[in-house]
């Protein structure tokens, strides 16, 4: 009986959702609201290049994309018109689809956006962790993904595996990451790595056009900040910034926080080397916000769900 409750209850939520979505009541909200935000995007494949066009489009016909640059002004109160209704579009990882998927698509439409990259990664040509272990588990057999299942304490889910070893400090989770590698047998990283895992080759992003696209860090090796030793915390922040400017002749001042976790350490260590730094916490920008812990509404190709999603935080940010 609760399974069936909740399977219509979600049905009639999803309903809820697209009768606002299509009738423009979901959108007309955060409009009439003058809400701004920072939507954030991960993967886009091959497979959801129609979707994610659609998905840019739905957010310049109703409010104005605007750079990185340009909504900081806003909130820090040094543009000399002041706008509301603004987006700015971000990329996390840096995979190889930016490249081939979404930056055509930018450039053709004239969107800007900006790209979070780790740079060391891009390097070696290995995949972010969180998405190495999601594709190494995938590939052990039952028995073999049990031990980290029972490791982690968690249910057969290997998300649940990969929230847990965010929390866990960097030298265990590295160990724990290449004991998992090691059971998968004559594996490499090439052949896990597909078209939402890949990276983007310094080739790939040296193309990107400056006045489209705003390059940032997401720290060297996509560590989790809170969870590492003070030097390396130091070193993951400043080597970023510079193996960067170095490869692309940039000025880097941006940061996204990788899986969008910080302290108030690792943000007094952020605002030595970057502008601005960006989180996974949903919800609106405005001015004053500081803009070391910028919030963001991530990205949604169900329109009815982002809609949904924009009003919401439009709400929460507006106090209605």
């Amino acid at each position: 009986m609760n399974k069936t409750f909740q399977r219509i209850r979600g049905s009639t939520v999803s309903l809820v959702k697209h009768l606002l979505h299509y009738t423009g009541t979901s959108v007309r909200q955060a409009k009439k609201l003058k809400a701004s935000f920072i939507v954030t995007f991960h993967s886009v494949s091959p497979d959801d290049r129609i979707k994610f066009e659609k998905t840019i489009r739905f957010l310049s016909q109703n409010f104005e994309i605007v750079g990185l640059e340009e909504l900081l002004d806003q909130i820090q109160g040094r543009a000399s018109i002041q706008k509301d209704r603004l987006v700015a579009i971000t990329f996390d990882d840096g995979f190889r689809n930016h490249a081939e998927v979404v930056y055509p698509i930018l450039e053709r439409l004239r969107v800007p956006a900006a790209f979070y990259i780790c740079p060391e990664l891009v390097d070696r040509a290995s995949l972010i962790w969180t998405w190495e272990v999601h594709s190494n588990l995938e590939r052990l057999s039952k028995p073999a993904r049990q031990r980290f299942f029972d490791l982690a304490g968690v249910p057969e889910n290997t998300q649940g595996i990969v929230n847990w070893m965010k929390t866990i400090p960097v030298r265990r989770r590295e160990q724990i990451q290449k004991d998992i590698r090691n059971c998968v047998q004559d594996c490499k990283t090439a052949q896990l790595a597909d078209d939402r895992f890949e990276l983007m080759t310094w080739e790939q992003i040296q193309k990107l056009d400056p006045a489209l696209i705003t390059i940032g860090s997401h720290t060297l090796t996509h560590i989790d900040l809170p969870y590492a030793e003070p030097p390396q915390l130091e070193w993951e922040l400043s080597r970023s910034k510079e193996h960067l400017q170095s490869h692309l002749n940039r000025k880097i001042e941006h940061f996204a926080y990788p899986n969008g976790s910080f302290t108030e350490e690792v943000l007094q260590t952020v605002q030595r080397y970057y502008r601005s730094a960006v989180t996974t916490r949903p919800g609106i920008v405005k001015r004053g916000d500081d803009v070391l812990s910028l919030h963001r509404v991530h990205a949604e190709f169900d329109l009815p769900r982002f809609s949904w999603a924009l009003a919401a935080a439009a709400r929460r940010g507006r106090g209605s």
